[in-house]
């Protein structure tokens, strides 16, 4: 039933972004058909998690601040619709890399933010280590 309501819902944010923001994903023919991949992104507003999903054809794995967690429904829906895992920023627990390399060891894809927030301005942060620890 997730994956339904998953894909669902890909599909209602598409139609409604569409026209209203022109959304286009630029470089998709990069993102691989099968496989594991870590997508990277910069971060600059609420948003970007689903515009960056958006633009990917398969059901993909997010990392978001352990914070957003906090509240029941939130974590609820985050954990089971859209597949995202807690991150604390500050310090990368061994649960959390377990369950990163588990997904990565399944062919799964995982969108990440370098930074580690948003960049209020617009302009680039330096990247955490998290990311270049992961891929390597």
């Amino acid at each position: 039933m997730w994956k339904f309501t998953y894909h669902f819902i890909h599909l209602l944010i598409y139609i409604i972004t569409k026209p209203l923001f022109r959304y286009r994903a630029f470089g998709t023919e990069h993102i691989p058909k099968k496989g594991s991949a870590i997508l990277a992104s910069n971060h600059t507003s609420y948003a970007d998690p689903f515009f960056v999903g958006l633009g990917v054809v398969r059901r993909i794995n997010y990392l978001a601040k352990k914070e957003l967690f906090s509240n029941k429904f939130n974590s609820y829906f985050l954990r089971n619709l859209f597949r995202t895992i807690p991150i604390d920023r500050d310090q990368m627990e061994r649960a959390t890399l377990r369950t990163i390399y588990r997904l990565l060891g399944a062919n799964e894809i995982l969108l990440m933010f370098p930074e580690g927030t948003r960049s209020f301005d617009g302009k680039l942060q330096e990247a955490k280590i998290g990311i270049g620890m992961i891929a390597y």
